[in-house]
Formats: C-alpha cells, sequence, structure tokens
C-alpha cells in the first residue's frame, strides 16, 4: 500500500464502530480517574485506591491498542471486541515494560520532571504525549546541555520502539520478540528507510495535529468549573472521542506499514 492509502484507511478505521471508539474512550479517562478525584477531594487513602485502579486500567488501554494491532496485522479490517480481558491486560503490561526498556532516558526525565503526573492512571498515549513535549519543560536538575540529545534520541527510537511493539504482535504477543533487533533492523530494511520515514512524517502530523487539539480544547475550558455542562460537553469530545480516534488511528496505520514488509 502506499502511504497515502495507508492513511486514508487508518483514518476511517476508527469510525468503522462508535460503540468501541467510545468504550475506548470511557478505559482511557478512568485510568486518568486520580487525576479527575484530586478535583474534588484530598483523600489520600481513597487516592490512592483509585491510582491503583487507574494504573490497571491503563494497561487494558494499552491492551486493546495492542489488539488493534494484532488484529490489523492479520488481516482484519474492523475494530477488535472487547473480550479476553485477561490477555488485554497481560498484552498492556508488556507492551509498558517494552515502551519503558526503549525509552528510559526520557521516562527517567519524566520521573524527575514530575513524579504523580508520571505515575496517575498509566496508560501509554498519555506518558508518550509528555514524552514527546519534555523538550520544552523544566527540567529541574537535568543539565541543559542534555535536553537536546534527548529530544533526538527519543525522535530516532520511537519508530525502533513502534516495530518493536508490531514484532510482539506479528508473533501474537511473544514478548522476546519485541527485542528481536536484527529481526527488527531486518523488517526496517523491507519496508525500506524512506517509506518508513515518510509514513513516520505523515502520520506523525496528523496524529499530533489530534493531540494538540486535544490539548488546545483542554486549555481553552481549563478554568471552567468542573460538573457544568460545558465542561462534561469538553471532556466527552476531548477524551471520549478525540484521545481514542488519535490512539486507533496511529494503531492502526503502524499495522499497515509493517505488513509492507
Amino acid at each position: 500500500m502506499k502511504i497515502r492509502e495507508i492513511i486514508k484507511d487508518a483514518l476511517r478505521y476508527p469510525l468503522s464502530d462508535w460503540r468501541k471508539l467510545l468504550f475506548l474512550g470511557i478505559i482511557i479517562w478512568f485510568s486518568g480517574i486520580v487525576n479527575i478525584a484530586m478535583d474534588y477531594t484530598t483523600d489520600y487513602p481513597v487516592l490512592r485506591i483509585l491510582f491503583g485502579a487507574g494504573f490497571l486500567v491503563g494497561f487494558l488501554a494499552n491492551g486493546y491498542l495492542f489488539k488493534i494491532l494484532k488484529s490489523s496485522l492479520h488481516g482484519a479490517k474492523e475494530l477488535p471486541e472487547f473480550n479476553a480481558w485477561t490477555t488485554m491486560l497481560i498484552d498492556g503490561f508488556k507492551v509498558f515494560i517494552v515502551f519503558i526498556v526503549y525509552l528510559i532516558l526520557p521516562v527517567l526525565a519524566l520521573i524527575q520532571l514530575n513524579p504523580p503526573t508520571f505515575f496517575a492512571g498509566q496508560v501509554m498515549p498519555d506518558v508518550s504525549l509528555e514524552i514527546l513535549s519534555f523538550p520544552w519543560l523544566a527540567f529541574g536538575g537535568w543539565p541543559e546541555i542534555m535536553i537536546a540529545p534527548l529530544f533526538i534520541y527519543t525522535i530516532l527510537i520511537i519508530p525502533a520502539f513502534l516495530l518493536a511493539i508490531s514484532n510482539m504482535a506479528y508473533y501474537k504477543g511473544e514478548f522476546r520478540s519485541a527485542f528481536g533487533f536484527r529481526e527488527i533492523f531486518d523488517d526496517i530494511v523491507s519496508i525500506g528507510w524512506i517509506k518508513l520515514i515518510k509514513w513516520y512524517i505523515a502520520t506523525g502530523i496528523i496524529f499530533w495535529a489530534l493531540i494538540l487539539m486535544s490539548v488546545e480544547i483542554s486549555l481553552i475550558f481549563s478554568r471552567i468549573q468542573p460538573g457544568t455542562i460545558v465542561f462534561i460537553l469538553e471532556q466527552v469530545a476531548l477524551v471520549l472521542i478525540i484521545m481514542p480516534y488519535a490512539y486507533m488511528f496511529l494503531t492502526r496505520s503502524l499495522a499497515l506499514v509493517y505488513k509492507q514488509e
């Protein structure tokens, strides 16, 4: 498939089933429930419980995106069902570990920067968003000379991480497949460096346009009192539609470009 065809397919894909799109949005929303609860309570035992629940639910979000990747790699054209919850939870945990391994340096920077935010309702999309935006944040103890190398490292390692996840999905969740570096390099060669770069840029522009749209919406309504109808509509648009759509799009396009190898 040409890059244009991959993009068109990936843009249509999340809209093939609105119920599943919204359900993933609900899961993503609940993964950050502790952040929402902090607007209403300072009861730390309650917040700790919500933190743990959100952390686990974040694995489910990762697991469902991984399920999309697996099903797309094996020819499915529609969104997979929300079932086999234990498998999704385990797969989501695997994705999280692979993410940490590949992006350990930016992860350490984020932990130092803002531990509560980093660990609240962990879901891969939220972490990815913060990691790619980290060069414009205050680093605290990190020397300024490290900012540019960390940013470059992050930009370069993300395609490797995505292909590692794809390789793991191709082998139906086999964890060690994410670290088959020779095979992943061969996949890159098979896809073609030029095609992979074009896909990375085109998909990245669309993905980040969607993410920045959600950020702008959040900033516009950030001063609105929680519980008002406008605030609720903003949350629905942001979490239940835009965010899950962006990650479904990214996952689908990743599967389609990986199938080119």
